[in-house]
């Protein structure tokens, strides 16, 4: 791997997890199940092949679908393998750093909204 590569793909590292953190964030909300650290590490490294921006779709996807329960991993992994010809992100965007999301801010909250490279 290339001196180049290496902080790439650290950094594509540390998207999946704070992408992971946030769902699991807003799933315990929604779903009023909190889940232990070691709980969300375990998760995070479950699903630390996938892209941020299939983690985004994939996070999304069981959340609409689960209305009364919270998702569990099968499930959530099923639907990244559900949904291979959506959307891409441009992976060297300035914006959403691939992930195919950007945060905007609106009456004092935060909110996913798709970026514009997503084609």
């Amino acid at each position: 791997m290339s001196a180049t590569a290496k902080p790439l793909k650290k950094e594509l590292e540390t998207q999946r997890r704070e992408v992971v953190a946030r769902w699991l964030k807003i799933y315990a909300a929604h779903y009023g199940h909190t889940l232990d650290a070691d709980e969300v590490t375990a998760i995070q490294k479950s699903l630390g092949e996938f892209s941020p921006a299939q983690l985004e779709a994939a996070f999304l996807k069981t959340m609409e679908e689960r209305k009364e329960f919270f998702p569990t991993l099968g499930q959530i992994r099923g639907a990244i393998g559900a949904d291979t010809s959506g959307p891409r992100a441009k992976p060297d965007c300035g914006v959403c750093s691939g992930t195919g999301w950007k945060t905007v801010e609106r009456d004092g909250h935060r909110y996913a909204e798709r970026c514009s490279c997503v084609t």
